[in-house]
């Protein structure tokens, strides 16, 4: 009796994981024992959700399941306002018209982003803390507001704004936590879009990050608690909480370095206090139910925390066990964002001249440094495994798996760095442009002719459709490239976008024709088969072209 009962509750949750993949039917219901395992913990948390006079109900028929709402997270935040600390302003609006409110806390009390970048200490790290990039992904946005409450208002944790520099976006996507939907009202995923910045809400909130540039990155997002976990295995991921650093292949090795050796462990080991657990970030990347392969997420230069590690932050994504179960286990869930970005704040104002050292050498490195460039890479298969729990019993259920580690490649298409790329003037390149201005890249309008050898130009052999959500976008437009034998003479108005710069990463992953999900592949370029390109790639001693440090 008792297997054909939990047979029956297995199908249950089964039939709900499945429809979770669908926004509109996404939660289901956990069993009792995973409700027990996954219990409140002794965590104080002052926002919104939680006050006691708010009345809270779990509905998924109705907007954002009864989650905070804009106007009760604007009221909160406009209730901090007289902090000493605190600058309270906004990055933007939304594609609806929403608010994308920040809080910027310093030991000056500077009151935007701009001022505290003109008064920004040389010693002192700048830490962006981001909530909620996908609206039905509440924790970490209720988490900062938690943590900004406290910052604000004195105490043992506001004395981490004397060493550090602290900004807090709660909410990145204001649309889809109205509509509790992962995507922004354009239907579209903003984490893909951190490096074509086609959204309005990605726009403002790399602009704002290029004014006041971060040293240290918290992305805060959750998983699917369910669904293909329970499709593939019938059974449910396991952690707490899962984390990733930035992966792309351009990163500063200093970053990568610092997240693995002090932020990682030291946010694992916040969580513990509280008796959360952790392990490396994983997903399927596939719906297919006789796939069993999971990965760390991607490499690709347009997710957040990869677009980040590519201006040369310590860049980190933390997701707890949230999507798909409305409510419930709201208060550990928001607990463990809460506990993970202390730990993190923590580790950096223990040694602030550390992370602030470490990404200014990284960033000079960048620039200075004449290696080789990886344009594009492949991350084998390896045998890992993933922490699962039985839906039913809770009873912890570790299974082999064919793993796919973002943090291990295998280089495809290297080649010696290049001195910088050249884009045509006019309409053509104009949303290339300003894509490239609105990252602070520096590049320069040719106020003269100018004349190069061993140009390299590009023809479109292939326009496919590439899939902007992929974690590894493929396809896309396809080059070939062909070297100008004779000089080339540059024009006077067209543009240069050096390479020798602290943001090299961004310009070759966004400018390079063979960057898997760069401007090329995504389409920013026009051009039909068989046409060139206006974009040239001129190599080292190709000619000189003089170009200010200050960026157009």
């Amino acid at each position: 009796m008792l297997r054909i009962l939990g047979a029956f509750w297995l199908g249950l949750v089964f039939s709900a994981a499945l429809a979770q993949e669908a926004p509109a039917k996404g939660e289901f219901r956990q069993a009792p024992a995973l409700l027990a395992r996954y219990a409140d913990v002794p965590v104080t948390l002052r926002s919104p959700f939680f006050a006691e006079a708010r009345a809270r109900s779990y509905d998924p028929g109705r907007e954002a399941a009864g989650f905070t709402t804009q106007a009760e997270m604007e009221a909160f935040i406009a209730a901090l306002g007289n902090a000493a600390n605190l600058g309270i302003g906004s990055l933007g609006r939304s594609l609806e018209g929403r608010n994308i409110p920040y809080l910027l806390f310093t030991a000056e009390g500077a009151r935007s982003l701009e001022e505290a970048a003109r008064n920004q200490p040389a010693d002192r790290p700048v830490v962006w803390l981001i909530g909620q990039h996908h609206g039905n992904e509440p924790a970490g946005g209720e988490a900062m507001l938690a943590l900004a409450k406290d910052l604000a208002s004195g105490g043992e944790l506001a004395e981490l704004t004397r060493g550090l520099t602290i900004v807090i976006v709660p909410r990145s996507n204001p649309d889809g936590a109205a509509a509790f939907t992962r995507d922004t009202a354009a239907k579209a995923d903003p984490n893909r879009d951190h490096l074509l910045l086609t959204l309005p809400e990605t726009r403002v909130l790399q602009m704002a990050a290029a004014t006041l540039p971060p040293d240290l990155v918290i992305d805060a997002h959750e998983f699917t608690v369910g669904g293909r976990w329970l499709a593939k295995f019938e059974a449910l991921h396991a952690t707490d909480f899962v984390y990733m650093r930035a992966t792309h292949p351009l990163v500063p090795a200093r970053a990568t370095a610092l997240a693995d050796q002090l932020f990682l462990p030291a946010i694992e080991a916040a969580a513990a206090s509280a008796g959360l657990t952790a392990y490396v970030y994983q997903t399927s990347p596939n719906a297919r139910p006789e796939d069993k392969t999971v990965a760390t997420g991607g490499n690709a230069a347009g997710i957040a925390r990869n677009a980040f590690g590519l201006m040369g932050a310590v860049s980190i994504l933390l997701e707890t066990r949230g999507v798909g179960i409305g409510t419930q286990g709201f208060q550990r869930r928001v607990a463990t964002h809460y506990l993970a970005a202390i730990g993190a704040l923590r580790a950096a104002a223990a040694d602030p001249a550390r992370l602030r050292r470490a990404v200014a050498e990284g960033r000079q490195e960048a620039a200075r440094s004449h290696a080789d460039l990886v344009v594009a890479h492949r991350v084998p298969v390896v045998q890992g495994f993933v922490p699962l729990v039985d839906p039913v019993t809770a009873a912890p259920r570790p299974t082999a798996v064919p793993f796919i580690d973002a943090r291990h490649i295998e280089p495809t298409v290297v080649r010696p760095r290049p001195a910088g790329y050249w884009l045509a003037d006019g309409e053509a390149t104009a949303p290339v442009r300003e894509a490239l201005a609105r990252r602070g890249i520096r590049s320069c309008i040719l106020t003269m002719p100018a004349t190069v050898s061993g140009a390299e130009a590009f023809t479109v052999t292939a326009r496919r459709q590439v899939d902007r959500r992929a974690i590894n976008p493929e396809g896309g437009v396809s080059t070939k490239s062909e070297r100008d034998a004779a000089p080339v003479t540059l024009p006077a108005g067209s543009s240069y976008v050096p390479v020798e710069q602290p943001l090299v990463g961004l310009v070759v992953a966004s400018l390079d024709p063979d960057a898997a999900g760069g401007f090329v592949s995504a389409g920013l370029f026009p051009g039909e088969v068989g046409s060139r390109l206006p974009l040239l790639r001129l190599p080292a001693g190709a000619g000189a072209i003089d170009c200010p440090a200050k960026p157009n």
